[in-house]
């Protein structure tokens, strides 16, 4: 029989501030070792069991006396495993997940930090622990506890972002841009007046549901005694399809072409919800790109200097989304006669990917504001780089080119400006690949309306010219704000 397990308890500090106590998870893990050292005994005895059964016989050997139940043969004798110890150690492993599954899961929801979560966290959680569950020791409990509960703000943030994203894709970049008395659910029923299995809008409304309970401080509801419930409710008893349903929080009006419309009763909440989506984005009620939009373009007419943002709005681009952005630009592979303008070269990562795909660096040029940073690309053996405002600079100074590749400031809509300027600079049948802030679509001050009425004259690269990148593409430079790449192709002369 083999030896047992033996636990090594882990001690936390005592300043541990966890919404569990230390003694409870402690126990959990004392527990554990238990049972997988009793799982490891009653693997060993029944073998021993089996091996003695084959021997109740005259000829010292029974056929079929050490057969178990099915359930028990696919647990000791795993297909492809022929040695005991390699049948044990499977046994154990297998073991082993299915309880500390269980007991993540036990923690997470015992401890209310699932009730911050929306349903896409939720999702991802539990298919980490379908996939791979970490083990459930004390010191892992302790360690992942303390990290939810310091993050649950952020966590409970992410979700109201994720939420009111789902809602209208507009939600993507709180630039500017303040939720108002109602969003629209659209094709949130079928033709036969079922929720749309592929765009989850129940599931979507309950979320926003659930954001509104927490904040007011209320358990949410089971489905059937909400908003999703009351639509559900008149949807079953009404032969019209048009109908209005009620909730605390919430009126929805149902309309016969699938569409819902979703009115906001609580207006404290509601400016709780705009304050926290502002907080998460980074951005500013009241100063977006919406309402400072125009104040700033004169004001950079004036002082262009004076208008830069902290480091000048720079936000370095990761290597994984360089290639990225390369990639919906259609420049995976660049020839090495092509010439490329970096107007916003910063750490030089995009060149690096341009690079990186074949192009010579010789034919890049690139303009970097800043002197420390320029200094910075001295090493990539390009043909110009320029320490000055692109913004100052003309085509007639520095040339036109095949491409244009650019991750400019997005501070107060600038990243219109320096796009609308980069246009200037792009050959007939050349490309202009930029990341932009992903309200930049929706944005109603004059400076985006010119620039996508300018964009919308030139060709999309791909199906439309705007395609969003990643959520948190930028969390490793400090900011949750939504990005997007425009990749456009200006037409032959």
């Amino acid at each position: 029989m083999a030896t047992a397990f033996k636990a090594e308890r882990y001690t936390a500090p005592e300043n541990d501030n966890l919404p569990v106590q230390r003694s409870t998870i402690e126990d959990i893990e004392t527990k554990r070792h238990r049972a997988l050292a009793l799982y490891g005994e009653a693997f060993d005895l029944l073998q021993q069991a089996g091996d003695i059964a084959d021997k109740a016989s005259i000829s010292g050997h029974l056929p079929g006396a050490s057969y178990f139940p099915r359930e028990f043969d696919r647990l000791l004798h795993p297909c492809g495993i022929k040695t005991r110890p390699e049948r044990r150690e499977q046994f154990i492993d297998g073991i082993r997940k299915t309880l500390d599954r269980a007991i993540w899961k036990h923690l997470v929801e015992a401890t209310d930090i699932e009730k911050l979560m929306d349903a896409q966290a939720r999702e991802e959680f539990r298919d980490q622990l379908e996939k791979d569950p970490p083990e459930a020791t004390a010191e892992n409990c302790y360690t992942t506890l303390a990290n939810l509960a310091g993050t649950a703000d952020e966590i409970f943030m992410r979700g109201i972002a994720n939420a009111f994203s789902k809602l209208d894709r507009r939600f993507r970049s709180h630039d500017g841009f303040k939720i108002g008395s109602r969003v629209v659910l659209n094709n949130a029923l079928n033709d036969y007046g079922m929720w749309n299995h592929y765009g989850r809008k129940d599931d979507v409304l309950r979320d926003v549901e659930r954001t509104f309970h927490v904040l007011d401080g209320e358990e949410q509801p089971e489905r059937a005694a909400g908003i999703v419930g009351a639509i559900d409710a008149q949807r079953s008893s009404m032969t019209a399809k048009a109908f209005v349903a009620h909730s605390d929080y919430f009126e929805a009006k149902v309309f016969k072409n699938g569409n819902v419309h979703v009115w906001f009763k609580r207006k404290d909440l509601l400016e709780e919800v705009n304050r926290l989506l502002a907080t998460y984005y980074g951005a500013t009620l009241g100063e977006g790109a919406d309402t400072a939009g125009e104040k700033a373009r004169e004001e950079y007419a004036i002082r262009p200097r004076d208008m830069h943002a902290k480091n000048f709005g720079f936000f370095p681009t990761s290597e994984e989304l360089a290639r990225k952005v390369l990639e919906m630009g259609e420049l995976t592979s660049i020839s090495s006669e092509t010439t490329i303008l970096e107007p916003s070269a910063g750490t030089g990562a995009l060149i690096e990917a341009a690079i990186g795909a074949g192009a010579n660096s010789r034919n890049i040029t690139a303009v970097e504001i800043q002197a420390d940073l320029a200094s910075q690309l001295g090493g990539l053996g390009l043909g110009r780089l320029m320490v000055n405002d692109f913004m100052q600079l003309t085509p007639e100074i520095v040339g036109t080119f095949d491409v244009v590749l650019m991750n400019p400031p997005f501070d107060r809509s600038l990243d219109c400006d320096h796009v609308m300027h980069a246009m200037k600079f792009v050959k007939p049948g050349g490309k202009l690949v930029a990341i932009m802030a992903a309200g930049v679509e929706f944005r109603e001050n004059p400076r985006s309306k010119a620039l996508l009425k300018r964009a919308g004259e030139w060709n999309a690269i791909w199906y439309d010219m705007f395609r969003d990148l990643p959520e948190r593409s930028f969390a490793h430079a400090g900011t949750n704000v939504n990005t997007c790449v425009l990749a456009i192709r200006k037409p032959q002369d």
